[in-house]
């Protein structure tokens, strides 16, 4: 399997660069990836993750 890396839609700059909304939405938009992550991360490892 090869492990797909996090493309942000986002213009990627210095987190301290940010504005404040810029900021919240970044965080807004990694915080949906959690469960794909888990997902292909556990494909990837080849173990059951339930968040526990």
């Amino acid at each position: 399997m090869k492990y797909k890396l996090m493309q942000s839609p986002f213009v990627m700059k210095e987190y301290s660069e940010m504005s404040k909304n810029e900021a919240k939405e970044h965080f807004n938009w990694f915080k949906q990836q959690i469960p794909s992550r888990l997902e292909q991360l556990g494909a990837f490892s080849l173990i059951h993750l339930d968040y526990s």
